[in-house]
């Protein structure tokens, strides 16, 4: 373990944490890098026991961070890069053919049509779903410089848009449209902060339930976990999971052989996050692929199939030799601080039901005992934006009363 350097990339705190504990806790040391200026966040997975090196910076176009991996992991001992969000991912993909001389990463093989950059493309997607009979919300790419209200006029209502490529947007990008008119209001809104880039607008769905799966594919070898079942969905973070457990495929077994057919077709090696719906008419949906480790990561290694570990031994044999049948616990649950305590403080929901998900809980995504560092580190994150919170609240009531007194 001692003559390969392990680097961990991402912008938040949370999904990078789970990939370090995933790794620290089969006994590797990993070199973190972190592509975010929030010194409190920076904290958070600093924290960590198992982090052998760390370093944050700022970058806007990928441009600094492939200067800092060139210069500073110049030896010639092995070098694996496992970026865990959107930007880092992007990034490493776009700049692969200087790193690939000197690192391992994730990757496309020579039997993928699209690279992962291009896979990001929502329309893409797409396309490689439909030969596989996978259905999904009806969509329609608006370009922004371009888009007319006649355009608009011919789009299904209500409907939800989204950045066609998530590395060029946000999740508060993410928004629910009633008309016409909320939409062009939208849209024209999303042009004045970045009009080089398409939406995707869909068609929106009636939802049962949301699910999500964590695994990896090693060109036409697949790992995947059970499904795992939604039980919220975040409003302040919109579509992260705020709380979640395994379930059974059950009625979602007459898509699984589809899902896997889908996942082996992109000759794809590396960490993946999938998403499906289950419409109250029984439909299944596709919703998104994400290549990169999903943000519930350290859920599906505390119960026993620890992908980022699997994953780093195939990049350095390159070879996948795991075949172990690993049997999720079905009803294990897990609770996502940075999430639930999100929401409660934005005002969608009550402390009696943030305490009833977290009670509910078998893992928490940020604070645990055995990496008790960022457990810290958080709480006194968390006390911060308390205490804003709280100001805000007065500040409120002060405004109300003055409004009251004026009258």
């Amino acid at each position: 373990m001692e003559n390969k350097e392990i680097i961990v990339l991402g912008m938040n705190y949370s999904t990078p944490l789970g990939v370090i504990r995933a790794l620290g806790e089969a006994g590797y040391l990993v070199n973190v890098i972190l592509v975010n200026k929030n010194k409190s966040e920076q904290s958070i997975v600093s924290s960590s026991k198992y982090i052998k090196s760390f370093y944050a910076q700022t970058d806007k176009d990928g441009a600094k961070l492939i200067e800092y991996l060139k210069s500073t992991y110049s030896g010639d001992n092995l070098k694996l890069l496992l970026p865990t969000d959107d930007f880092t991912t992007s990034v490493i993909d776009k700049y692969k053919d200087l790193l690939d001389s000197s690192f391992k990463f994730p990757h496309v093989g020579k039997n993928g049509i699209y690279s992962i950059n291009q896979m990001m493309d929502k329309e893409i997607q797409s396309n490689i779903i439909e030969v596989f009979q996978l259905k999904e919300a009806e969509s329609h790419s608006v370009d922004l410089r371009t888009f007319t209200d006649d355009e608009l006029q011919a789009l299904p209502y209500p409907c939800i848009i989204k950045p066609q490529q998530s590395i060029n947007g946000r999740k508060k990008e993410i928004v629910v449209c009633r008309d016409k008119q909320a939409l062009s209001q939208t849209l024209r809104h999303f042009k004045q902060v970045n009009s080089k880039r398409s939406f995707l607008v869909q068609k929106y769905l009636d939802i049962e339930t949301e699910y999500s799966f964590f695994g990896m594919c090693w060109g036409e070898q697949l790992i995947m976990s059970l499904p795992i079942k939604k039980l919220r969905v975040s409003e302040a973070h919109m579509g992260l999971t705020l709380s979640g457990e395994f379930v059974a495929w059950d009625t979602l077994e007459t898509v699984k052989d589809k899902l896997e057919a889908f996942l082996k077709s992109i000759d794809y090696y590396g960490m993946f996050g999938l998403e499906i719906f289950l419409l109250k008419n029984g439909e299944i949906y596709f919703n998104e692929l994400n290549l990169r480790a999903s943000g519930i990561n350290y859920f599906v290694t505390k119960n026993g199939l620890n992908i980022p570990v699997i994953f780093v031994e195939a990049l350095e044999n390159n070879q996948l030799t795991y075949t172990a049948e690993k049997s999720l616990p079905l009803g294990t649950a897990f609770f996502n601080d940075r999430v639930a305590w999100d929401e409660y403080l934005s005002g969608n929901m009550s402390e009696s039901e943030l305490k009833q998900y977290e009670a509910n809980a078998d893992c928490f995504l940020i604070s645990q005992n055995v990496d008790e560092g960022p457990r810290s580190a958080y709480e006194k994150y968390l006390a911060r934006k308390k205490r804003k919170f709280a100001l805000r609240k007065i500040l409120s009531y002060f405004n109300i009363f003055k409004l009251f007194c004026k009258n």
